[in-house]
C-alpha cells in the first residue's frame, strides 16, 4: 500500500529524532517546513490520543512565511484525517484559523513572523524556521529561552546565511547539547529526493548561490565577487594589446566618471566565442567632450556592434548623446543594486568557463576584486565596492558593462529569395 504520506530518508531521520534541542540544515526545497510541521502535527494528536494538551509555537522569518507554515500543518491534518477515516477512527480536526489550531484537550499550534514583542510571554514548544534570515537574530533568540524553560523541545531548520549569526553558532559549536542534521542537495537526491542536480546547478549561474543554498557551504561577507584564481585563469599576454585586433566584432563598455573616479572604456573583441580586451581607457578629470570623443574614436577604430554605458546619475547626458551620434548601438544601463548582480553574474561565468581574455594588469585585478559579496536578511546576495586609490572599482564595471553588450546582443538571421526584379522597375522603385 503507498503511504498518504511518503518521506525521504532524511526526513525519516528527522522524524524518528526526538532530542530536546534539535538543529537542521537543509538545503533549498528539500521539505524542511515540512517534515518540521509534520513532527508537530503527530505531537498534537499523540497529546490528544493520551487526553494531554501540548503547544507549539512556529516563528517564521516573515507574516507570509508563517501561513505557509500553518498551511503545511492543515495539509498534514487533512492527510491524517483521510487516513483515520480509512480506518473507522475519528480524527480531532480542532478548531482552525489562518494562524492558530487548537484541538479539543487544548493542543495549540500557533504560527507568527519573528518579531521578539510578539512572542514574548508563551509557554511552549517551538520551531524556529529558517532562522539564519531572522531580523534581529538577538532580540529573537533572548526571547525564546524562557518559552522553553519548562522542559519544552527547541526545533531549529535553516539554510545557510553567511557566519555572523546563531545559526551559524549553534552549527558550529562543539558542544553535544544539539542534535544536529545536514542535508545537502547531494544527500537529498541520494535520500530519495527527485531532483536533476546538473540542470538546476547550470539554471542558478551563481556559484555563490549554488554553494551556499544547495551545497550548504559557509560563505564568509566581505569576499571577493571573482577570487584572484579565476582572474589568473583568464590572463593573456595578448589581451590588452589594440595591435592584436583581428577585426571581428567588438562590444565597448563605459563606466562614466567626471572628478574622483575613473572614466572608464574597455573593448572587448569577440574571437571564436571567447571574448578578448582589445583596450582599456582610464582618465581622471576628464571632461565630458574628451569622453565623448574617445569613445567615439574607438568606435571608429573597432568593429563596434554594441555599447552598453552606465546611465545612472550624471551618465544620463553623455548617453543620451552618444545615442544621438551612434544611434541604436547605444544602450543605458541603470545601475541597480539587481542590475550590478546580473552583470557580475554574466561576467563571473565568462571567468569560470573562460571564455574571457585579460590583460596581466595589477590595477584591473584589483578593481575587480574590489567587488565584494554580502548577505541581506533576506537572503539576496547583494554587491558593494571598495574604494582605493585607483578608483570605486572602475575598470571592473566597464569589463563587465561590455561583457553585457556582448551578451545582450541578439543574434540576426538574413533570409534571401528571388523576386522579378522587372516588377521591382515597373513600381518606380528606382526612379
Amino acid at each position: 500500500m503507498k503511504p498518504l504520506l511518503p518521506l525521504y530518508d532524511y526526513q525519516k531521520n528527522w522524524l524518528t529524532d526526538k532530542s530536546r534541542f534539535k538543529i537542521g540544515m537543509f538545503a533549498r526545497q528539500t521539505g524542511k517546513t515540512f517534515i518540521t510541521t509534520l513532527e508537530i502535527v503527530l505531537a498534537c494528536l499523540q497529546a490528544e490520543i493520551e487526553g494531554k494538551a501540548t503547544k507549539w509555537l512556529i516563528i517564521s522569518r516573515s507574516l507570509r512565511q508563517a501561513k505557509e507554515a500553518m498551511q503545511d500543518v492543515y495539509q498534514h491534518v487533512q492527510v491524517m484525517d483521510t487516513f483515520y477515516k480509512a480506518y473507522q477512527w475519528h480524527i480531532p480536526t480542532g478548531e482552525k484559523n489562518i494562524m492558530e489550531w487548537q484541538l479539543p484537550h487544548g493542543s495549540r499550534v500557533i504560527a507568527l513572523p519573528a518579531n521578539a514583542d510578539t512572542i514574548r510571554g508563551y509557554s511552549s514548544n517551538v520551531l524556529l524556521d529558517e532562522f539564519a534570515f531572522h531580523q534581529d537574530l538577538a532580540s529573537i533568540w533572548s526571547a525564546v529561552f524562557p518559552i522553553i524553560s519548562s522542559g519544552k523541545r527547541m526545533l531549529i531548520v535553516s539554510t545557510p546565511n553567511g557566519t555572523n549569526n546563531y545559526f551559524y553558532e549553534i552549527m558550529t559549536n562543539k558542544q553535544n547539547l544539539w542534535s544536529r542534521h545536514i542535508v545537502d542537495i547531494y544527500q537529498a537526491k541520494q535520500g530519495g529526493l527527485p531532483r536533476d542536480i546538473k540542470e538546476m546547478k547550470k539554471a542558478v549561474l551563481d556559484s555563490y548561490v549554488w554553494q551556499q543554498e544547495y551545497e550548504l557551504k559557509w560563505q564568509q561577507e566581505g569576499e571577493s565577487w571573482i577570487a584572484k584564481e579565476l582572474i589568473k585563469l583568464v590572463q593573456d599576454p595578448l589581451a590588452g594589446v589594440p595591435t592584436a585586433y583581428e577585426g571581428n566584432e567588438c562590444f565597448i563598455g563605459v563606466d562614466i566618471a567626471r572628478r574622483n573616479d575613473f572614466f572608464v572604456i574597455v573593448v572587448l573583441e569577440k574571437c571564436q566565442g571567447v571574448l578578448w580586451c582589445r583596450e582599456i581607457i582610464a582618465m581622471q578629470n576628464t571632461s565630458f567632450q574628451e569622453q565623448a570623443d574617445l569613445l567615439s574614436n574607438c568606435i571608429y577604430k573597432y568593429n563596434v556592434v554594441s555599447v552598453c554605458m552606465d546611465q545612472t546619475g550624471m551618465g544620463e547626458m553623455p548617453v543620451e548623446e552618444a545615442k544621438k551620434k551612434h544611434g541604436n548601438m547605444i544602450q543605458g544601463i541603470l545601475m541597480t543594486q539587481k542590475k550590478k548582480y546580473d552583470l557580475a553574474v554574466i561576467g563571473k561565468m565568462h571567468f569560470e568557463q573562460e571564455t574571457s581574455k585579460l590583460p596581466c594588469d595589477r590595477i584591473l585585478e584589483e578593481d575587480i576584486q574590489s567587488i565584494r559579496r554580502k548577505v541581506a536578511l533576506n537572503g539576496e546576495v547583494q554587491l558593494y565596492t571598495e574604494r582605493t586609490k585607483q578608483g570605486h572599482g572602475d575598470r571592473a564595471w566597464a569589463l563587465l558593462l561590455a561583457t553585457q553588450a556582448a551578451s545582450g546582443r541578439e543574434e540576426i538571421t538574413y533570409n534571401y529569395y528571388t523576386v522579378d526584379s522587372g516588377s521591382l522597375f515597373n513600381q518606380n522603385k528606382f526612379m
